[in-house]
């Protein structure tokens, strides 16, 4: 099974794990890493790796993970690299212009310059042909410039705002 760990600091690594119940082979970043695990109870663990034993608790809650090793805790998550992939796409390399479909005149702002936007997040209402429509982020990131106003008039393939 091939992962992506994603730490807490931002770091993140690849993790294939091979092996069963025991001794399990992992590969940390394509390194051999040779692991045994003991369950305990419940949550608690022991793991022993080149003859050192370190005292684990795990808890996990969906693809959420809190590892305390030795009394330091560790926050990870655990994605399968299709989801990561597709975590990644959804996040523009550069910046991502929006521009106007259709004339129209901006009715509302919905967002603020440096405002975090997930995919489809709506960021300004258009009015077109009597109609409003929302224009959406196609992606996640930050709202890095508004370049129009409330009340505006645009133009097809006018800018209107940016996303990083």
């Amino acid at each position: 099974m091939k992962l992506v760990a994603r730490l807490a600091n931002g770091d993140a690594h690849i993790v294939e794990f091979s092996g069963g119940r025991g001794e399990t082979e992992i590969l940390l970043d394509g390194q051999p890493v040779s692991l045994e695990f003991q369950k305990l109870s419940g949550s608690h663990c022991l793991i022993s790796r080149n003859g050192r034993i370190v005292d684990a608790v795990v808890h996990r809650q969906a693809n959420q993970y809190t590892v305390i090793l030795s009394g330091k805790t560790y926050l990870m998550e655990l994605l399968d690299q299709r989801l990561q992939l597709a975590a990644e796409s959804d996040t523009p390399k550069g910046v991502q212009s929006i521009k106007a479909q259709m004339p129209g005149r901006v009715v509302k702002l919905l967002k603020s310059i440096g405002d975090a936007l997930e995919k489809n997040t709506a960021v300004l209402l258009i009015e077109a042909m009597k109609m409003q429509n929302e224009i959406r982020s196609p992606c996640r990131g930050v709202l890095a410039q508004i370049a129009v106003k409330e009340g505006q008039p645009v133009n097809t393939g006018q800018l209107l705002f940016e996303v990083k």
